[in-house]
């Protein structure tokens, strides 16, 4: 249209229609139709994203820091029952001031503890008088199995995150002593191979490696690929199923030899015979003499539990 309304304009002012002037004019009307409709449409679109991006980035960079006195690591050979230990405490300073912290009723205060947890509260982030989490208080024994159950949303995997430091808490403390490690429910991948992924940095060892991935029932899935563990999984674990992300994330948390595990329903994503053999090889074999708080639906591991928090 541009292009014929220019043509007609030259013809009615008198002028003469030369190839030169024809040629040009084509070339101007397609530099205007590139420039408009490409350049300054794309722009404005790439502007827009632009300015969005920056804005979900500020409202990151704008979140408030995890308080790190939620989370108090004893250090090694120190008791948590100590009264310098908890007096790090989140819970305890409150305590002070409110009268109501009584470390001295606290449950088998004579038993070796790794993890205590002590009134541990989490609202809603929009609904202040809404509970996720309100004064969960348990105790896990060095060497022990908790098996954390309850019905979707109930708070199983936010009770996790929080022991964990991954989340933001309203009130509470969380005692550790010794390394942690949190295997979440959705498997965490980047690209590398599948050793590299396991390995996380740590130094190659034969034998416990090989432990590992077969206590985890990848033996199998990883000599069907074309290079064995050599193989690069892709950015988010492409090449790898469900199933197999879950078991490369728990094969990782292994191999890094923590003492306490918090995992979030590793064994939902397998089928039972593989589930079961991930259990007795893995979770009561490997990890057996570790401190472990498990979140599982499934009734038999629930039984092998030494105590079942609800």
């Amino acid at each position: 249209m541009a292009t014929l309304v220019s043509v007609i304009t030259l013809v009615i002012t008198g002028q003469r229609l030369t190839p030169t002037k024809v040629f040009m004019l084509i070339c101007l009307i397609g530099l205007l139709r590139l420039t408009i409709c490409m350049h300054l449409a794309y722009g404005w679109q790439e502007t827009y994203e632009a300015y969005d991006l920056l804005g979900r980035i500020e409202e990151f960079l704008r979140l408030e820091n995890l308080p790190s006195s939620c989370l108090v690591q004893a250090p090694n050979g120190t008791s948590n029952t100590d009264e310098r230990f908890l007096g790090n405490s989140l819970a305890y300073q409150q305590g002070k001031r409110l009268g109501v912290f009584e470390p001295d009723k606290m449950k088998d205060l004579n038993k070796p503890m790794t993890l205590r947890v002590l009134r541990l509260t989490k609202k809603q982030n929009k609904r202040e008088d809404e509970f996720i989490l309100q004064d969960i208080d348990f105790t896990a024994e060095s060497g022990s199995l908790k098996v954390i159950t309850g019905p979707v949303g109930s708070g199983k995997c936010t009770l996790l995150s929080a022991i964990a430091g991954e989340v933001p808490l309203t009130g509470g403390t969380i005692s550790c002593k010794g390394t942690l490690v949190y295997a979440p429910q959705i498997a965490w991948m980047f690209s590398g191979t599948i050793r590299e992924i396991t390995l996380f940095g740590e130094p190659y060892d034969e034998p416990k490696y090989t432990r590992i991935i077969e206590a985890c029932a990848l033996t199998e899935d990883i000599q069907h690929f074309p290079d064995c563990d050599q193989t690069v999984v892709g950015e988010r674990g492409e090449v790898l199923s469900g199933g197999q992300r879950v078991r490369v994330s728990l094969a990782r948390a292994v191999y890094a030899d923590a003492d306490i595990y918090l995992l979030d329903d590793p064994l939902s994503a397998v089928d039972f015979k593989v589930s079961q053999h991930i259990f007795e090889k893995c979770m009561k074999g490997l990890l057996g003499h570790k401190t472990r708080v498990l979140a599982s639906h499934q009734e038999n591991h629930i039984r092998e539990a030494d105590k079942m928090i609800v």
